[in-house]
């Protein structure tokens, strides 16, 4: 009973296979695809000399690099050789040749004491005792140093400024009593009616320049200095 459908079954594939070619075909090359998919896993699950042989070669580290130690030297330094001279212990040290011998200096026949005090030097005392001489010569009077120019120049500028500052001052004095306001419009854009000229901010009327109209009041401003003019 089993035989006879799997017989049947057997039949009905191969008739479904032969009806349909291109079907058949794809069907054999993905069969065949599978089967060497399989064989290759195996194989390479199987052997595992084989998988260690395909990794690349291991490379070993480059040894640290080793530094000499220099060693210490055993013979007599080769430079030149210095000693202070016997007669004057401050005196700058000569350099000696290499077969020259060393000389041994004597030690206990030096003076203990200093002849000169090595941190005063010649030339200041000199100064200190001419200053002292010309002090005393001239009567106990000390003359007063003159000013240097750029002071003079300096105070002597400051001196015109404030002359001019002062001469101007009187000229806007005067030139503003020529002025009168006459009327005023705020707003946006304000306005104001002076001496018969209608004006706004900005504006410049003999000389001077309205900075700001207000109510029944002009800002003007003339040689940098800011006056008002009020309305009568």
């Amino acid at each position: 009973m089993a035989n006879a459908m799997l017989n049947e079954k057997l039949e009905l594939f191969k008739q479904q296979l032969l009806a349909d070619k291109k079907k058949t075909a794809v069907l054999g090359m993905l069969l065949l695809v599978l089967i060497v998919v399989v064989l290759k896993t195996f194989v390479a699950s199987g052997d595992p000399d084989a998988v260690v042989a395909g990794l690349p070669p291991a490379v070993a580290a480059p040894p640290a690099p080793i530094t000499p130690i220099a060693a210490p030297p055993t013979g007599a330094a080769t430079g030149p050789i210095v000693c202070p001279s016997a007669g004057n212990p401050v005196a700058p040290r000569e350099s000696l040749p290499e077969d020259e011998p060393l000389k041994v200096v004597r030690v206990a026949d030096l003076p203990r004491t200093l002849e000169r005090d090595l941190f005063v030097p010649e030339q200041w005392s000199r100064y200190e005792s001419h200053r002292g001489a010309h002090a005393g010569s001239g009567g106990g009077a000390t003359s007063q140093p003159a000013p240097s120019a750029f002071w003079t120049a300096l105070v002597g500028g400051m001196k015109d400024y404030h002359a001019i500052r002062q001469r101007e001052a009187g000229e806007i004095t005067q030139e503003l009593s020529t002025l009168i306001l006459q009327s005023t419009m705020t707003g946006p854009q304000p306005l104001a009616y002076i001496s018969g000229r209608l004006v706004h901010e900005g504006s410049e009327i003999n000389g001077f320049v309205v900075m700001r109209i207000t109510d029944r009041r002009v800002l003007v401003r003339k040689y940098g200095q800011t006056r008002t003019l009020t309305m009568q």
